[in-house]
Parts: C-alpha cells; structure tokens; sequence
C-alpha cells in the first residue's frame, strides 16, 4: 500500500518516500487527491511495487552492510595512513 503521509519537510518519510512510490501532502486538497488516486486498484499495485523496489535498494540490511564495510574500509585505510604503526598497509 502506497504511504499517504502530510509532509512536514522533514523527518526519515521525506527519505522513503520517491516520485512513484507514495505521497508527500502539503495540505488537504493534496491529501484528498492522493487517496483519489490511490483508490484505482492498478495505481495502487503500481505504486506499491515501486516502494518495495526503493526499499530493498535503499534500506535493505544487505544495503546497510555493504555501506558499512565501505565507510570501515575508508576509516582503516584513513587510521593506517596517518599513523606509524607497523603492519599497516600503506
């Protein structure tokens, strides 16, 4: 289901939700054009899929430990070039 959310500009929804997966509403004209929108049992298929497609890229744990053992990489390499201690691969 398609995330029909009132944006305030800020926060983790501003984030996850993209064009095509969900609803950032400003007001309530918005809001009620989203759900109008939502009520077509396509759209909402639609949109519902590319959500879940934005999630797994995004926010997967499988994302999340690729990042991480980049940043870890980046740190290591960072440590072992400033500092004078033997074995580090420079």
């Amino acid at each position: 289901m398609p995330v029909v959310f009132r944006s305030s500009m800020r926060g983790g929804f501003n984030e996850q939700i993209v064009e095509g997966t969900g609803f950032l509403c400003r007001d309530l004209d918005e809001f009620t054009a989203a759900l109008h929108t939502i009520v077509d049992p396509y759209e909402c298929q639609c949109r519902s899929e590319k959500a879940r497609d934005h999630a797994d890229r995004t926010f997967s744990f499988t994302r999340f430990g690729h990042d991480l053992r980049v940043m870890l990489l980046e740190v290591a390499q960072t440590s072992c070039e400033e500092s004078s201690i033997p074995g580090c691969i420079r």
